[in-house]
Formats: C-alpha cells, structure tokens, sequence
C-alpha cells in the first residue's frame, strides 16, 4: 500500500510531499513563493512543452545517453500527459520568474515520478529516474520553454487564421450581395460621394486579409526553435549532434516544419520574434475594433439611427427598454480586440525589461499571447456565425438616403462650378426637394447621364465625369 506521504530532499532541505500528486519538491517550492494569480499555463503550452521533453528523450535514447528502459518510460509518460493524463498535475502559477524554471522543473518531476511508476518504482525514487540528469538531459530551462512556447504560438495561430479566413469569406459573400445598393459615403461624418454597400463589406474582407498575411509572416519566425541550445544558447551540456535530431523528432511529433535557429544565442536573449508577432494581432485588433464600429453605427436606430443594415437580434438590449437589441456580437469582439491591445504593451515591456543573454519574463509574455489567441480566435468565429453572415441591407434606406444626399451635387461641379453647385444645394431645401429632383427639374443632366448617376458600377467606379 502506498504511503500517504514521501519525503523528498533539495540542497534547501526537505520537504514533506503528498503521494497523490507527481510533482515533487521543486513544484512545492515554487507554490509557496509564486502562489499569485491561481491563473495556470494553458492547455496547449502544456501540450507543446511534453512534446518537447518526449522528442528530448527520444533523441537522448538515439544517441546512447538515456538507456533504453528509462528513456522509455519517460517516453511513455509523455505519450500519457499527450493523451490527455495527469493534466491537473500542472499547478504552477503563470507568474513565475526566471524564465521558465519553474515550470521546467515542475514539469521534469511530473514526468520522472510518472516514469517511476511505469518501471514499478514508488514516486520520489529519483535514484533510478532524475528529473535533472535524465527527463532534463541535454536542456536546460530557457530552450525548452522558449521552444515550447513557440510551437504553442503556431497551433494557436494557425486557429486564429482559420476563424479569420472565414470572417473574410463572409465578408466578401456580403460584398457581392450587397454589390448594386448604392449610398453617400460617410466622410468626416459627412454624406460624399456615392459608394456601393458591397465596397464598403468588400474593404472589411481586404482588412482582414492583409492583418492574416502579416500574422502569418511573423508566425513563420516562431518555426525557428533553440531547443538544445541551454542556458544562455551555446549549447552547453548537450551533445554535438542532439539540436540537429531533436529539432527533426519535433517535427515529426508536432506535425510542424521546425528548423534550428541560426543564432541559438539570440533566441536565448531576445523576444523579438514575440514582440513582433504580438504587435501583428494588435494590428489586427485595431483593423476589428473599426469594423465592428462601421458595423454597429451602419445597424443604428431604427428610428434615429443610420438603420442601413440590420444585424441579427441576439439577446435581450435593456432591462429598461422593451424590444431593445444591441450588437452584441461587435460590441463582444471589440472588448476582445481592446484586450489585445492592453496584452501587446504587456509583452513589448516584457521583452525589453529583462537582463542580457536571458530573457527572464517568458511565462508572462507566453501566456498573455495565447490567451490573447484564445480570445481573439473564439470572438471572431461568433462575430462570423452569429453577426456577419445574418447581416442584411435594409435597401429602402439607402435608396432613399442616396436620392436625397446633398452630396450628389458634387456631380455637377465640372459642368457648372463649384459656388453654383452650392447654391443649388440651398435651392433643394428652400423649395423641400431633393438634389436629384431639382437637377431633373432644371434639366442640369440628361437623361442618359442622371441614369449613369443612379448605375452603381458607372457612379461608384473611377470614370463617372460629366462634360462642360
């Protein structure tokens, strides 16, 4: 029968550690002094740092470092965690310092004391398995969790694109179909020129495409990984020919075209790679937070609103106001895109407030960019289904704003000037008509061209100019 309790021993002392858990003394040390924000690293950081250690044992077994028996068993542990086993083991708080030892250690005890149970050995047995010696052979803290948190970035951002691809497609279906309702732009707040519903979608999906290949070229740096360069990036501790091949078992466990960085040493020091892809989603944020207001400010009213488009009634608006619906939809995106702006000034000071050679802020930066991720990637899949793609026109309004928008006298002013064209503006609300009903009725335009004025591809599309 297992003992409640074992008693493990670091050149600290001792320390007293319960049986139900696999985490040993350096995990209970870490409680004690970093128990802050009951926050936990995500999912799929843990995920990505057990593929790390199984490839780093796999390759320690390969090159006749780890024997076989216990590079096994660690292997087998790791294919447990991966599966999905053991996951509430993982207890250390997001604000850990250090650069990831922590949570390294933490993680390297998880893994030993489940191996020890594998080969039939009570947990805390590190004289037949080492978390040190033998789960973190040929590693140090700083590579495995900077590579680990790269991988993490790239399964997370490969989500993101996925839901903004399809917030493109919505809005480019919406720009096709609402391609011939012509309106005045609205510029400075103002009505101007005549443009199509559908440009104005059509530029939402253009947005969204140009933030995707931003994301997605900063996303390429992470494939670069130090994994084996230790501490400080030289590689110290690790044998000649363990980078190569871990680098090659990582793609082949992850799925993903990993590669050895160039400068390992550089990867060690800097976050740049993080601080440039983190500024790449705030773009994108940025791009979101002015849509969903177009959107919501086009859907205003009914009654003393733009009222162009009618999004989706979602939910109750008011506990005041009966029959009241709010974006909410936008409005949820937009708080999201908001929080990504406040989590990029995170990581740019997290990135640069740090000693030379090691960059000590790594689970601070890591966790703010995946759940920034999460967040972002799960607002725009609702904002998609829920919002765009139940949008409609409501075409009696922008016909009627078009033919009665003082701006279409802006038509005129190559045939009869500036100045006149003003004054006719004057003429129309003297005498309570439209722009368009006055230049009928002063024969300003033929009929040919006051048709060519009501043609949303003649009047929206470079071209459209009267002559003298």
């Amino acid at each position: 029968m297992m003992s409640p309790k074992r008693i493990e021993k670091d050149i600290l002392g001792e320390s007293e550690i319960s049986n139900l858990t696999y985490y040993g003394i350096n995990t209970v040390r870490s409680i004690q002094v970093s128990k802050i924000s009951d926050i936990l690293e995500p999912l799929d950081f843990i995920m990505a740092f057990i593929q790390v250690k199984k490839a780093c044992a796999s390759v320690n077994i390969e090159l006749g470092l780890l024997p076989g028996e216990k590079g096994g068993a660690i292997v087998k542990a790791c294919d447990e965690m991966l599966a999905g086993a053991h996951i509430s083991q993982f207890v250390i708080d997001i604000f850990h310092g250090g650069a990831g030892v922590a949570f390294n250690m933490s993680v390297n005890e998880i893994i030993a004391n489940r191996a020890l149970e594998v080969l039939g050995y009570p947990r805390g047995s590190y004289g037949v398995i080492s978390p040190f010696g033998d789960v973190n052979m040929s590693q140090a803290d700083s590579d495995v969790f900077n590579s680990a948190a790269r991988i993490a970035v790239i399964t997370a951002s490969n989500k993101l694109f996925a839901a903004m691809n399809e917030l493109k497609s919505a809005f480019l279906k919406k720009s096709l179909e609402f391609d011939f309702l012509l309106k005045p732009a609205k510029v400075n707040y103002q009505d101007s020129v005549p443009v199509t519903l559908g440009q104005e979608f059509l530029t939402y999906a253009e947005t969204i495409k140009k933030c995707g290949e931003d994301i997605e070229h900063a996303k390429k740096r992470f494939t670069c990984l130090n994994i084996g360069g230790t501490e400080a990036g030289t590689g110290f501790n690790s044998h000649v020919d363990f980078i190569d091949r871990v680098i090659s078992k990582l793609s082949d466990i992850t799925k993903i075209s990993v590669q050895k960085s160039e400068d390992l040493v550089e990867i060690a020091s800097s976050a740049y790679d993080f601080m440039n892809y983190s500024s790449r989603l705030k773009n994108l944020a940025a791009s979101l937070i002015k849509i969903s207001s177009e959107l919501s400010m086009m859907a205003s009213g009914p009654s003393a609103g733009f009222n162009e488009i009618t999004i989706p009634r979602l939910q109750l608006g008011s506990s005041l106001v009966p029959a009241r619906y709010n974006p909410t939809a936008l409005e949820n995106l937009s708080m999201v895109s908001m929080q990504i702006s406040g989590i990029d000034h995170i990581v740019t000071l997290a990135a640069v407030n740090t000693p030379p050679d090691l960059n000590v802020n790594m689970p601070v930066i890591i966790y703010n960019l995946l759940f920034g991720l999460k967040i972002l990637t799960n607002s725009i899949n609702i904002v998609t289904e829920k919002c765009v793609t139940e949008i409609s026109a409501n075409e009696d309004v922008l016909k009627k704003n078009f033919e009665n928008s003082p701006a279409l006298i802006a038509a005129l002013v190559p045939r009869i000037g500036y100045n006149e064209a003003a004054a006719l503006i004057g003429s129309a609300r003297l005498y309570q008509k439209t722009v368009l009903e006055l230049i009928i009725e002063k024969n300003l335009m033929s009929a040919e061209e006051i048709d060519a004025l009501k043609t949303p591809r003649k009047v929206s599309e470079p071209g459209f100019l009267l002559k003298k």
